[in-house]
């Protein structure tokens, strides 16, 4: 009877593998969304900086949309990392990859829109 007990009241944390890695979907997502989406709306045609820079002041502060996926990052990391200990440990690593893709494009992204601040 006690032994029923104990097995009931641990955490399954399979779900935490799987929302891991949905997590990390969406980070890496939004991680390319922020890096890229100012070139597919602008398109091709002119300088990097200066889609940026357009992209800055016509759809507001791209920063805060970082910061979100960076929090977002880090809880799927943390997720990812209790998920470890369940059976789906594939999903909980390729979560926990994605998560730190996320989480580096847009700290990457932070740093570059900074650097171009600075330089205008």
């Amino acid at each position: 009877m006690i032994n029923q007990i104990n097995q009931q009241s641990k955490p399954n944390p399979k779900g935490k593998a799987v929302i891991s890695l949905v997590l990390g979907i969406i980070s890496v997502i939004n991680g390319i969304g922020v890096i890229y989406g100012p070139i597919i709306i602008n398109g091709f045609n002119q300088s990097f900086p200066s889609i940026i820079i357009k992209y800055i002041y016509a759809y507001g502060n791209p920063i805060n949309f970082s910061i979100a996926t960076s929090l977002i990052s880090i809880i799927g990391i943390i997720l990812g990392k209790t998920g470890l200990k369940s059976t789906k440990k594939g999903i909980a690593i390729a979560g926990i990859v994605l998560c730190i893709v996320g989480l580096l494009g847009a700290l990457f992204f932070c740093f570059f829109i900074k650097m171009m601040e600075s330089t205008f």
